[in-house]
């Protein structure tokens, strides 16, 4: 396949933001629309046999797709987090009122 012609009626990809884990809304909206676009690319390059430009699509997707879910870890284990030291101060309050600890979610009968 002769790859020198970069002029495919698929446009350039948009600029590819330096985005850490932790992210905005916006961001993730950003990369979620990029993937949009690659996924197109990938598509419309397949057609016309560019099979070259076709990878570099894949790559910029697959590493879109590694910091989406990077930033979905993140917020997991923060919600684990905020969980356990919501349990933790009814646990705290619970004892501090007299009730005794809280066991499984219920106090003392």
């Amino acid at each position: 396949q002769n790859n020198n012609n970069n002029m495919s009626s698929v446009p350039a990809p948009p600029q590819q933001p330096h985005t850490s884990s932790s992210s905005s809304d916006v961001s993730i909206s950003s990369l979620l629309m990029q993937n949009e676009h690659y996924i197109r690319a990938i598509i419309e390059n397949q057609k016309h046999g560019k099979l070259d430009q076709c990878a570099e699509y894949q790559r910029q997707l697959q590493r879109n797709l590694m910091i989406l879910a990077r930033i979905a870890n993140a917020q997991a284990e923060a919600k684990g987090t905020l969980q356990q030291q919501q349990v933790y101060m009814k646990g705290m309050s619970a004892v501090s009122n007299g009730s005794g600890p809280v066991i499984n979610g219920a106090p003392p009968q």
